[in-house]
């Protein structure tokens, strides 16, 4: 059987539709394909749509920032397409192992949603407290000491800071 596919309607999933392909070869974002079609929560919807991305839809790569900015596009006041284009050159560290770019669209996503300073500093503390550094390619160095891929060490901090944002936005707006 089929998993359902939904819609976000600012903060509830209602609608059930087929995902669909543009003409470009990407993936029409306003949809997603999740495993119950009728999920009540934002939180869900943004987890679901970042594991979604991070999949690589339709042979399409989307970056560990792109991965988080697009999911998070409505809560900070952009389109997917103006999210995912001003994620473009923050993947793989600023294209050159530097900044992690998780992390960079994070901090992006909090200034944008108004955030305060302490909540973005409390965020990369505990991003160090974790990972021991906010460099890309020393995050990738010891996920590699480890036996963790690539692809697997930045899925998994893509979907650690997509739960920390929701956790952030919605305590905060409650």
């Amino acid at each position: 059987q089929t998993a359902g596919v939904a819609v976000l309607r600012r903060g509830f999933v209602d609608d059930e539709r087929t995902a669909q392909m543009c003409e470009d070869g990407r993936l029409n974002l306003s949809v997603i394909p999740i495993e119950n079609a009728r999920r009540k929560t934002i939180m869900n919807y943004h987890l679901e749509e970042a594991k979604l991305l991070r999949q690589e839809p339709g042979g399409r790569h989307y970056n560990c920032a792109q991965s988080l900015l697009v999911p998070f596009a409505a809560e900070i006041g952009m389109e997917k397409g103006a999210a995912d284009a001003l994620g473009a050159f923050f993947g793989a560290g600023m294209m050159h192992g530097s900044a992690c770019g998780t992390l960079t669209a994070a901090l992006m996503i909090l200034g944008k949603a108004g955030k305060n300073k302490e909540t973005a500093k409390k965020l990369v503390d505990d991003f160090l407290a974790a990972h021991g550094t906010t460099d890309c390619r020393c995050l990738l160095a010891a996920a590699e000491e480890k036996g963790v891929t690539r692809k697997e060490n930045c899925d998994g901090l893509v979907l650690e800071l997509c739960q920390k944002l929701d956790e952030i936005i919605t305590r905060e707006t409650q």
